[in-house]
């Protein structure tokens, strides 16, 4: 960063991304993180050859959900037809998240307080998963102001109507 900005310049913090890897790192992280969670929690929720691990990755965020933090997920509209997937939304909304769909999740990440942002890599080959934590709070920042924008355009979702509305129909 000292030196893209200029002689003279100095960095805010070094260090401000960390990459995990594996299943059990990654799982550990999230919950950390929405153990210490108190404002808002942000998540963006992709359709993934793999939906078990990531379900399983982000149920690490429960403990947010359970202190009452203001959580919003966005997922991808395919999340209405799956019976499994319906459930698993039944129960966010159970705990007051707030869940909408679009069409397409470009990636998987979680924004922690508008502080800390957690994106994931899980490979379509089976590969090992990673995690990037950003603790910069203008990255984390931007990664919400994009959700904003997906989010204003997304469909709300709620278990009361099975299938999909005109709206995703239409999208």
């Amino acid at each position: 960063i000292v030196a893209l900005a200029g002689p003279g310049a100095q960095a805010a913090h070094g260090g401000a991304v960390d990459v995990f890897e594996g299943v059990a790192e990654i799982r550990g992280l999230l919950k950390l993180a929405a153990d210490v969670c108190r404002r808002e929690l942000v998540v963006l929720r992709p359709g993934h050859d793999d939906e078990e691990l990531l379900d399983e990755l982000f149920e690490s965020c429960a403990g947010a959900l359970d202190c009452g933090v203001e959580s919003r997920f966005v997922l991808p509209h395919r999340c209405r037809a799956d019976f499994a997937a319906r459930a698993r939304v039944k129960r966010l909304l159970d705990y007051g998240a707030q869940i909408r769909t679009v069409s397409l999740v470009p990636q998987a990440a979680a924004v922690f307080d508008r502080e800390l942002a957690i994106i994931l890599n899980l490979p379509a080959d089976g590969g090992r998963p990673t995690a990037r934590r950003v603790r910069e709070a203008d990255v984390a920042g931007f990664l919400v102001d994009m959700v904003d924008q997906l989010w204003d355009g997304a469909a709300a979702f709620t278990c009361d109507e099975p299938g999909y509305p005109d709206e995703v129909a239409d999208d």
